[in-house]
């Protein structure tokens, strides 16, 4: 999906053309090698895959709301 909405070349996403963001977030590198998520999830169907992100955004959830 991000190859698609924004392209990926050597695994590197080029986001230099958004406006506000911070120097070091403007060449972002994506590898499948340091995904844990990606390398659980990429045989899965969508049914799964939709499971496993609904786990990781409760999880980022109860993690956000127990800091604040």
């Amino acid at each position: 999906m991000v190859h698609e909405l924004l392209e990926i070349k050597n695994n590197r996403v080029d986001l230099k053309h958004l406006e506000n963001l911070e120097p070091e977030m403007r060449e972002v590198v994506l590898s499948s090698d340091d995904d844990k998520f990606f390398r659980k999830v990429m045989h899965s169907n969508f049914g799964d895959l939709a499971q496993e992100i609904e786990q990781l955004v409760r999880s980022f959830m109860q993690t956000k709301h127990s800091q604040a």
